[in-house]
């Protein structure tokens, strides 16, 4: 009865410790992920095919409304920016071909300046050329990522056929890719990844596997390159919930101070041990670190919920009892905190001081662990 009254004495005053678990946090921090840009530049010597290789990947054909213009001759003279068709808010940049009259190495890297772009897709023709190790060591020295696209693949497979020697297509193929590795690494990249293509073929040689690596990656690359945005949201989000707690404490140190019966070690004071366990379950569940949430957070995020509760590093988190609230108070490490704080007072501390300062710390404590939850269940 007396748990009941704490509950619905704390709903009244706080109608936001109704709401429980990290759901909305996480899936709040998701959607602003989704709606932050991410840009992939699409760059290369002219007449690699470029423009076709963003129209193969956005499924749509030269001429179609909104495709990228393609041609025999150099077509992109201007920076053209398209929307992925699957990742949201990652748009593919068809960057003017380098090495042509108007776009110089020199003045290309400093024209279109590479440090607004996340990730690159490097397209190359038959032959590795020297504007194509220039562009991977600007890639390299900013320390972002790339992929080599390898393109027009199926005109070497067509020589083949010509030359009568088609059954030599798996053995030139690994060789074309064995070449590719070899020009990266020789350029400084440490973990090569190099994509054999052909735009006009897109269900052969390497294509699915390029997109399949994009969906499966650039999520990853997306949050890594936000990382800083996640952490600052997460925290701003959390510090509500933390906020809201704070606001609390004093009428849960009310309550646990009145009626005690159990001693807080190393003091005189009493105080009611089933009102500090009711609180300390009560913090939990608003936090959203109790073993149903985050077991319903881990189904909904599609993450382990073994490795969601990794993320909780305070053991009262997991263990929330009358030997657990004991603990605390006799603790030395946490009791010389609480005389620390003391000192400084004439008189005697309060059963009710020393349980708002308690409470203060676990609230803390609390919300890192929630903070740590929800980084890794984004």
């Amino acid at each position: 009865m007396f748990k009941n009254f704490i509950r619905e004495e704390a709903e009244k005053l706080f109608p936001a410790l109704k709401e429980s678990g990290l759901e909305d946090i996480v899936f709040e921090i998701r959607d602003k992920l989704d709606h932050t840009e991410f840009h992939i530049a699409v760059t290369g010597e002219a007449g690699t095919g470029k423009s076709a290789f963003i129209n193969a990947i956005r499924g749509v054909k030269s001429g179609d409304p909104g495709a990228a213009e393609e041609g025999i001759t150099e077509q992109t003279l201007e920076l053209m920016s398209y929307l992925h068709p699957t990742l949201p808010s990652v748009y593919l940049w068809d960057l003017p071909g380098v090495g042509t009259p108007q776009f110089q190495i020199k003045e290309y890297l400093k024209t279109f300046n590479f440090k607004k772009y996340h990730f690159f897709l490097l397209i190359t023709g038959n032959r590795f050329k020297e504007n194509d190790g220039c562009l991977i060591k600007e890639i390299n020295r900013m320390n972002k990522d790339l992929y080599l696209i390898r393109s027009k693949v199926d005109i070497d497979e067509y020589v083949l056929k010509l030359n009568g020697v088609y059954s030599k297509r798996e053995k030139e193929l690994k060789k074309i890719k064995k070449y590719c590795f070899k020009r990266l690494v020789e350029n400084g990249v440490e973990y090569p990844r190099v994509f054999l293509v052909s735009s006009y073929c897109v269900n052969d040689f390497d294509f699915k596997e390029l997109c399949k690596a994009l969906e499966l990656e650039l999520p990853k690359r997306k949050r890594e390159v936000f990382s800083l945005l996640i952490s600052e949201t997460a925290e701003h989000l959390i510090d509500t919930k933390q906020t809201t707690l704070k606001g609390m404490i004093p009428l849960f140190a009310s309550m646990a101070s009145k009626g005690g019966e159990t001693t807080i070690p190393g003091t005189s004071c009493v105080y009611n041990m089933a009102a500090v366990v009711e609180a300390l379950l009560l913090i939990r569940r608003y936090m959203g670190l109790d073993d149903e949430s985050l077991d319903r957070l881990a189904d909904k995020v599609g993450k382990c919920a073994k490795a969601l509760k990794a993320e909780v590093k305070h053991p009262l988190v997991l263990d929330i009892s009358p030997t657990s609230v004991q603990t605390i108070f006799a603790s030395k490490n946490r009791y010389n905190v609480l005389q620390g704080f003391f000192r400084f007072i004439f008189t005697a501390p309060s059963s009710f001081d020393i349980i708002h300062r308690m409470l203060e710390r676990v609230v803390k404590e609390f919300t890192e662990s929630a903070l740590n939850v929800v980084k890794a269940a984004v």
